[in-house]
């Protein structure tokens, strides 16, 4: 029997640092790669568009544990008087089913966490980020080690 074609969040994992994040409900991200229109001298139309900043920022969905240390327990934010020393952690979305990463972003921040809970439910939060850069499985653009998915991801 094949695997299905459709990718399923029940089969999704995720890492954060290369350590799997259990505690993540929802993962959402963006990117953008804009152009900038390149004029010629005397000439109405266009000539090219050349490529400017790509960006990538993203939003993970998290429940919030006794005792984990919420997104500063994971190296993903950073008391504030840590800031000034505060590292890039990396992220990665795997396929548990074929080990294969769906998104993998490295050199990224924190950027906001937000954290509620209401009468008789569960606490939880949310994490924003940044990332310099990223890539899915159609540009594997280096071999990513995440434990218990098979060793390294092609």
């Amino acid at each position: 029997m094949g695997l299905p074609k459709l990718i399923a969040a029940a089969r999704t994992l995720c890492y954060i640092n290369g350590n799997l994040y259990g505690q993540v409900f929802s993962f959402n991200w963006s990117s953008s790669t804009p152009h900038r229109e390149i004029n010629g001298i005397d000439s109405p139309i266009t000539v090219e568009l050349a490529p400017t900043r790509g960006r990538c920022q993203g939003n993970i969905g998290l429940y919030r544990v006794t005792g984990d240390g919420g997104t500063e327990g994971v190296g993903a934010t950073f008391p504030y008087s840590d800031l000034p020393r505060g590292q890039y952690f990396t992220l990665a979305l795997v396929d548990r089913a074929t080990g294969m990463y769906l998104f993998r972003a490295n050199y990224c921040t924190g950027e906001q966490q937000q954290w509620q809970v209401a009468v008789k439910s569960l606490m939880t939060g949310s994490l924003s980020f940044k990332a310099l850069t990223w890539n899915n499985e159609i540009v594997p653009s280096q071999e990513v080690a995440v434990p218990g998915a098979g060793g390294i991801v092609p």
